[in-house]
């Protein structure tokens, strides 16, 4: 077994990605944001060692961040728990 390179990684992952994909996994609504290169190039190998795309260790990123108090409080919850003031604020942060 030969080790595959980081180029050959990505390369099977896009040919295994195609427009349809997205949609079969629920996964449809854009996600953007801004992060510095060397955080793009770790999130995007990890993702590509890990067999995993990006979208994958985002949730999985998600889901570590709430269960890290074993609280396992979702935003929703959180959201539903503030305070009037917390809650305007949040929706500030959000831009609504």
């Amino acid at each position: 077994m030969t080790a595959k390179t980081i180029g050959e990684i990505f390369k099977e992952l896009e040919r295994a990605t195609d427009g349809r994909s997205k949609f079969a996994t629920g996964r449809n609504h854009q996600f953007a944001t801004r992060v510095t290169e060397d955080f793009h190039r770790e999130f995007k190998v990890t993702a590509a060692r890990d067999g995993i795309s990006m979208a994958v260790l985002l949730e999985k990123s998600l889901d570590a961040y709430l269960d890290r108090d074993n609280d396992q409080q979702s935003l929703i919850d959180h959201y539903q728990k503030a305070s009037k003031p917390e809650k305007v604020e949040f929706l500030k942060w959000l831009k609504l």
